[in-house]
């Protein structure tokens, strides 16, 4: 409560001094020490090993790009909304990401 109407008397007067200035800036500084500490304290204490990806099918090396664009779209269809995708345009994606990508979403939705 006391903290309010010291705030608003400093609105009332609204001369800002150097002082005032660099005790802005420490309890900014403070704010952003301490925000950081609760964001690293949240971050897990161990990291799972990184998981080096499966290779790539003969089958889906074997297709061209038109096919694995019309088994993509079948599997999309198939899948709905849980067929969910990190790239904005999938058009832009090399054949070789194509393909890691349909090999994906099979191993997974075959595993359920």
């Amino acid at each position: 409560m006391i903290t309010r109407e010291v705030g608003l008397l400093e609105i009332e007067d609204a001369r800002v001094t150097p002082d005032d200035m660099r005790w802005a800036e420490s309890v900014a500084a403070s704010i952003q020490v301490r925000a950081a500490e609760h964001r690293r304290n949240r971050l897990p204490k161990t990291v799972p090993p990184i998981k080096k990806a499966e290779p790539i099918t003969a089958r889906l090396r074997a297709m061209p790009r038109a096919l694995l664009e019309t088994l993509f779209g079948s599997l999309v269809e198939k899948w709905g909304p849980q067929a969910q995708f990190a790239h904005r345009h999938l058009d832009a994606l090399s054949d070789n990401d194509l393909r890691r990508m349909i090999q994906t979403i099979e191993s997974r939705n075959t595993k359920e």
